[in-house]
């Protein structure tokens, strides 16, 4: 079982269904549907009660994995978050055998054993004019940074 905490109503459960996921094994918390220029109070509640959300789901545990996606939230409003926001979620998480994750535009925890991971990626396109041109791809590189975990070797 995954928990998806949608912040801001972003996922597409039929695109998901297409793409292989299970989604009887999908618990999706939608935030409110918020669209561009929302107003701050609007977008900082949606932020709070995602997040609130998000940590009573780890401690209510069994979920192999709990997604936390803010993608959409400017990395300014979250960084307004404290910094206790991050701990009680990694405190919450400790010890347990579930993977919290936080999606967002930049790195958001810090934990003594977290990582981050960095996507990218182009896209390919076909067609020889504006009209004709769609998109046939998107090659995706990813990057582990600031694990915390020690290897031996």
């Amino acid at each position: 079982m995954v928990a998806l905490v949608d912040a801001l109503d972003r996922f597409d459960p039929r695109a998901a269904a297409e793409a292989g996921c299970d989604l009887a094994r999908v618990l999706w918390v939608r935030g409110p549907g918020v669209t561009a220029g929302a107003s701050a109070v609007l977008l900082q509640r949606a932020v709070h009660q995602a997040v609130r959300a998000c940590d009573l789901i780890v401690r209510a545990k069994g979920f192999a994995v709990v997604a936390l996606d803010v993608a959409d939230v400017s990395p300014r409003q979250l960084r307004a978050l404290p910094l206790a926001t991050w701990m009680r979620l990694a405190r919450a998480n400790e010890g347990q055998p579930t993977v919290c994750l936080l999606i967002g535009p930049a790195p958001l925890g810090r934990s003594a054993r977290g990582a981050t991971v960095e996507l990218s990626g182009t896209a390919t396109w076909t067609g020889t004019s504006a009209q004709s041109r769609r998109l046939s791809g998107i090659a995706i590189n990813a990057g582990v940074k600031g694990t915390g975990v020690r290897t031996h070797g």
